[in-house]
């Protein structure tokens, strides 16, 4: 009977990254954005297929190692291809969104996946990648890693009706003889790619005794860095 009680327990008890990112982002606006989760299919060689209309595929290959080639496919003929400098595969893809990052009318596709390997506290850092789309035949790609990411990242912060992402970086500084983490918080307009409001500096975390507190921006050492830009791919 303890033995079923504890895995019950282990099953509806929250992980300390969901836990981390609703401390996160608990002083941020509401999301209140609109969008769906996708299916994903998985090829027996190893690639993977997103369908995004009747006609339309992103496709990833993952025929060459330790990257992987996002290539969009419409009505069965690969149009456009950008590569990746990682590899997005099974089981290290979490999620998939539609969601219309730019207000053009148009879904926009978001993929939660992990680094490959990734163990201790890199396992909570997601690599985010979001494909742009149009309704030409090409997309662009906007990636960058953050810890805890997740769809609820993206929030519309000045009613402009494009989105921002939240970023969170992670700096692990020896103290006193002691390990401190730091939670540094950017936030990005998906557009222009800068900074768009002053909530990244507004508050620092630090991690104490397995806990998330707000600390003394004060007391951060010079290794902190505020500013970490996303990788743009046109």
């Amino acid at each position: 009977m303890a033995i079923i009680f504890f895995i019950i327990l282990l099953i509806i008890s929250p992980t300390r990254g969901q836990n981390y990112n609703e401390i996160l982002l608990s002083d941020l606006p509401d999301s209140k954005i609109s969008y769906k989760e996708t299916k994903i299919v998985y090829l027996a060689n190893g690639d993977i297929t997103i369908h995004i209309a009747c006609n339309k595929q992103i496709f990833i290959n993952n025929s060459k190692n330790s990257i992987s080639v996002l290539q969009l496919k419409i009505n069965n003929k690969f149009v456009f291809a950008q590569k990746l400098n990682y590899r997005i595969q099974k089981p290290y893809l979490s999620k998939a969104y539609f969601i219309d990052l730019d207000n053009n009318g148009v879904e926009d596709l978001v993929i939660f996946s992990y680094p490959l390997g990734a163990s201790g506290k890199a396992a909570n850092i997601n690599r985010v990648t979001c494909i742009i789309l149009g309704d030409k035949e090409y997309f662009s790609i906007v990636n960058y890693s953050s810890f805890y990411a997740s769809i609820e990242n993206f929030i519309d912060f000045n009613d402009d009706k494009l989105l921002e992402f939240v970023c969170v970086n992670n700096y692990t500084v020896l103290k006193s003889n002691n390990k401190i983490n730091y939670y540094i918080r950017n936030i990005f307009n998906l557009k222009k790619q800068n900074v768009t409001s002053n909530y990244n500096i507004s508050k620092v975390y630090c991690e104490k005794e397995d806990k998330l507190k707000i600390c003394d921006k004060k007391t951060l050492p010079n290794t902190v860095i505020f500013f970490n830009k996303p990788n743009v791919i046109k």
